[in-house]
C-alpha cells in the first residue's frame, strides 16, 4: 500500500522522539498516532492478503466479476484499462459493500463492465486514513492497494447443433467477419441484424514451443460499434501497425510463432438486448 508519506513519516518522528529514555519505572501511554500507523499497516497487510481475483486470473467476455478484500475500512475499486488510468478509471468504479463472514470484515463489489471487452484490465483497491478508528483526527489521505491484473478472454463458441438440425434464428444477433490479414493490417466487420451500439476488440496470443502466450502489447480496442439503420448493417474496422508494436510483430513473425488473433463484439439493441459476436484468425 502507498501512503501520504508526510503525515505517516511526521507521526513516525514523534513516536521515536517521545520514546527516548523513559524514566526508570514508568510506563509511557500508548500514543494515538503510534495506534493509527499500526492500524494502517495491519489494515494494508490484512488487504493485500485477500484480495480477489488474484493477480493474474482470467474470466470470460461477458461475464461479472466480483471483486472482494478483507478491511475494517470502507474499500473502494476502481477497473481501468492501463494502470495510468485508475486515479480515474475508465471502466468501472464502486465503493465495495460488507459481506457475512466469521470474524473477516469482508468487502465486495460487483462489475458487470469490467469484463465487457476482450483483453487486460488493471484493477486496485483503496480506502482513506479517515475511515480507520484508530486514525480519527491524527491522519488524512488514500491508502492504495499495489495494481492488480485481469485477463478477458473471448467467450467460447457454441457447440454445433446435431446434423440435420438448423439453429433457430435469435430476434438480435451480431456476427463477425475477418478480412484476410495482410500484416502488418488486420481488418474485420461487425454485423447486426437491426440497430446496436456497443464495442469491439481483439487480443493477440503467440503459439510458442506448444504454449499459448499473450502479447497484449499487440492488442487494439475497444472500439465503438454503432450501428443505426433499424434493419441491420455492417461497420468496418481495421488497424496498421507501426513504430515498436510492428518491431515486435516482425520479431515474432520472424521467429516462426503462430500469431493468432481473437476478435470479439458485444453490442446492445435498443431493446436492451445484449449480442456477443467473436471469431479467431490467424496472422500469416
Amino acid at each position: 500500500m502507498h501512503r501520504d508519506w508526510l503525515t505517516v513519516g511526521a507521526l513516525g518522528t514523534l513516536a521515536f522522539l517521545v520514546s527516548v529514555a523513559p524514566a526508570s519505572g514508568y510506563t509511557p501511554p500508548e500514543l494515538p498516532w503510534a495506534n493509527c500507523s499500526g492500524a494502517i499497516g495491519a489494515n494494508s497487510t490484512v488487504i493485500g492478503a485477500r484480495d480477489l481475483p488474484e493477480e493474474g486470473a482470467s474470466v470470460i467476455a461477458g461475464t461479472q466479476v466480483t471483486f472482494s478484500t478483507a478491511s475494517v475500512a470502507p474499500v473502494t475499486f476502481s477497473i481501468a484499462s492501463s494502470p495510468a488510468l485508475l486515479a480515474s478509471p475508465d471502466i468501472d468504479q464502486g465503493l465495495a459493500e460488507p459481506r457475512p463472514s466469521e470474524g473477516i470484515h469482508v468487502q465486495a463489489f460487483t462489475s458487470s463492465k469490467a469484463a465487457e471487452t476482450p483483453g487486460t484490465v488493471y484493477w486496485q483497491a483503496s480506502f482513506s486514513a479517515t475511515e480507520v478508528p484508530e486514525c480519527a483526527g491524527f491522519l488524512t489521505g488514500l491508502i492504495t492497494d499495489p495494481v492488480r491484473t485481469l485477463t478477458v478472454e473471448p467467450a467460447p463458441l457454441p457447440p454445433p447443433p446435431p446434423p440435420g438440425v438448423s439453429p433457430p434464428a435469435p430476434p438480435f444477433s451480431a456476427t463477425i467477419s475477418s478480412a484476410p490479414m495482410d500484416r502488418p493490417q488486420i481488418a474485420f466487420k461487425v454485423h447486426c441484424n437491426t440497430s446496436c451500439l456497443g464495442t469491439a476488440a481483439y487480443v493477440v496470443t503467440v503459439t510458442h514451443r506448444h504454449r499459448k502466450i499473450p502479447e497484449p502489447v499487440l492488442d487494439r480496442g475497444p472500439w465503438t460499434v454503432a450501428i443505426g439503420n433499424s434493419s441491420g448493417g455492417v461497420q468496418q474496422f481495421s488497424h496498421r501497425y507501426t513504430g515498436a508494436s510492428l518491431r515486435k510483430l516482425k520479431h515474432l513473425i520472424h521467429d516462426g510463432d503462430a500469431i493468432e488473433v481473437h476478435i470479439a463484439s458485444t453490442v446492445r439493441n435498443p431493446d436492451g438486448n445484449t449480442a456477443i459476436a467473436h471469431t479467431t484468425a490467424r496472422l500469416d
